[in-house]
């Protein structure tokens, strides 16, 4: 079964929400896939799941203002990509956001349980990287909040013998490689 969701107010939107009006939780999910529409100028979310009832489906959200909500799908997608576990102060405002974000739109409902794998503070997704997909990559890098998130997690693709040689921990040697470095690492981000 195939949803489209888009964060428009209106009759259509209300009749596929109203089929769903029993809440159903997400029992597993299996794709990802994020981007930029260009044709209809939409930024998007679709995720592939299983329900609760192993009934497996593909929904998509998508809006012309999406950006904002899509970043932490897109930082937490890459670094799985990379094979990248991600630890900052702010993670779990990010995990809440994705989940939150989805929740909001989907009678299917996320949990971070679901979404995550925990390593000591250490986060990524569950999904295997091969399942996730971001499309138009030179795009969403030319917006500057897809690069301030970037800058703000930057730490984390620092691989750690690096940090360790580099005496990363001292804040006065992390602000100088991340200022000789950060450029590179963002100039190489693709899918």
């Amino acid at each position: 079964m195939y949803f489209s969701l888009t964060n428009k107010p209106s009759l259509e939107n209300n009749i596929i929400k109203d089929k769903n009006t029993n809440s159903q939780e997400i029992a597993e999910v299996l794709k990802v896939e994020i981007g930029y529409n260009q044709d209809k100028k939409l930024f998007y979310l679709t995720l592939t799941f299983i329900d609760e009832f192993q009934k497996e489906y593909t929904e998509t959200n998508e809006n012309s203002k999406l950006l904002q909500p899509l970043l932490y799908w897109m930082l937490f997608s890459y670094a799985k990509k990379q094979n990248v576990m991600l630890t900052h102060q702010d993670m779990a405002i990010a995990k809440f956001r994705m989940v939150d974000y989805w929740n909001k739109e989907s009678d299917f409902k996320l949990t971070q349980e679901l979404l995550f794998f925990n390593e000591s503070g250490h986060f990524e997704l569950k999904i295997n990287e091969k399942n996730i997909r971001i499309n138009d990559m030179i795009f969403l890098k030319s917006k500057l909040s897809f690069k301030d998130i970037f800058k703000k997690y930057f730490i984390c693709f620092v691989p750690t013998d690096v940090k360790t040689a580099q005496q990363l921990y001292n804040k006065k040697n992390a602000d100088k490689y991340f200022s000789e470095h950060f450029e590179g690492f963002y100039s190489n981000i693709s899918e």
